[in-house]
């Protein structure tokens, strides 16, 4: 009865926010349409890609499509993104366009005159053509720097927020369609929308990163024991028995996280003495960390994605939320990666339309992290 009066609030809460989303939107779009329109500017593509570290990581191997595709090939081409993952872009991938615009999307949502600004940069542009990659646009964000482009050519999906409305309203504001079959990986939906802007098949399998040239320490499994959600947060006394059983197990487990999981490190460290990164390491850092690792524990993050791209051995504790799209990594044929599901998603029979409470994830044991660990590693 708790938790379904909790995930009925939740819910709720949601729907509330979905409709205030769509008031902002609207009179934020009645704001633009005042401005006049300047005539497009032929061969000149934006990409739109705002969303977070993981979604980018399950994106990057297709930026490069666009420049290499005959459909633009001779288009000046320019990523407007997100500048949490800046610096992976910078090391790895900054050749595949030929200029940027970052988005700060808390400043973005908090500040009218940083928001005018950037709609004022990006209409200066004249882009002819705007491509929107992501899966799911929120209204505010992607949207909004589609109607302030003026771009003729509008590319993406047909959006998948939770309320049907926002849908509507969301894909009135496009020409160009992907037909997609439901449900895919993320990265599988991403091969399919590169192949169908561009106009050139994609045959890669697999999200890849380069390789470090870091040597690899055989016993390290670094373990990332933070959560973007507190529904996705594994306990703190769970995390230190499993710290304790791979270290009886031979291993050598390093703890990896943001500043905000400072504090649980401390803990997990005073309990265990076990090795701590957590707060120490900017994105590229912690790549380099996963490399060095023999294997990888984590919650569901950007780090699981970091860790398939790294092609290394991963278990991953998930709560089943969204799971098909970015966790279910075996059913969709990747290899060397265990999800270890919370009892609540399984007895639901895997629903797509799942949602979870904190306490969920209790129902996942340290023991059960072990043994697929150690599956992945014949041992």
């Amino acid at each position: 009865m708790i938790r379904t009066i909790g995930l009925f609030l939740r819910w709720r809460s949601q729907q509330k926010q979905e409709h205030q989303w769509m008031r902002l939107f609207e009179e934020w779009r009645g704001f633009l349409e005042q401005w006049p329109l300047q005539a497009s500017t032929e061969k000149k593509l934006a990409i739109v890609r705002l969303d977070d570290i993981g979604d980018y990581l399950l994106w990057r191997n297709f930026i490069e499509v666009y420049k290499q595709s005959e459909r633009f090939a001779n288009y000046s081409i320019t990523l407007i993104g997100n500048i949490v993952w800046k610096d992976i872009f910078d090391a790895f991938d900054r050749q595949a366009v030929d200029d940027t615009i970052w988005v700060h999307k808390q400043q973005y949502l908090s500040s009218e005159s940083y928001r005018n600004e950037l709609w004022q940069t990006i209409r200066e542009q004249k882009f002819e053509t705007i491509v929107c990659p992501s899966r799911t646009r929120p209204l505010l964000l992607d949207d909004l720097i589609v109607v302030a482009s003026g771009a003729a050519n509008r590319f993406a999906a047909h959006n998948s927020l939770p309320l049907a409305k926002s849908n509507i309203i969301s894909d009135a504001l496009y020409n160009k369609f992907l037909v997609q079959e439901e449900p895919a990986h993320e990265f599988i939906f991403n091969k399919h929308f590169a192949s169908f802007v561009s106009g050139v098949q994609q045959t890669i399998a697999l999200p890849f990163l380069p390789i470090s040239n870091s040597p690899i320490n055989p016993q390290q499994v670094i373990c990332f024991i933070g959560a973007a959600a507190q529904s996705k947060t594994w306990p703190l006394q769970y995390w230190i028995e499993l710290v304790k059983l791979l270290q009886k197990g031979g291993f050598e487990p390093l703890l990896s996280g943001g500043k905000n999981e400072m504090l649980i490190a401390e803990k997990i460290v005073a309990a265990t003495h076990a090795h701590s990164i957590v707060g120490q390491t900017n994105l590229v850092d912690t790549l380099n960390a996963i490399a060095a690792s023999l294997a990888v524990i984590t919650g569901d993050t950007m780090a699981a994605h970091a860790a398939v791209s790294l092609k290394k051995p991963s278990v991953i504790l998930a709560n089943g939320v969204n799971a098909q799209r970015f966790v279910a990594y075996e059913e969709a044929g990747f290899d060397k990666v265990k999800t270890v599901f919370t009892q609540q998603y399984l007895s639901s029979k895997k629903n797509q339309n799942y949602r979870a409470v904190t306490k969920d994830m209790d129902s996942i044991k340290p023991k059960q992290i072990i043994l697929a660990l150690n599956s992945l590693l014949n041992r």
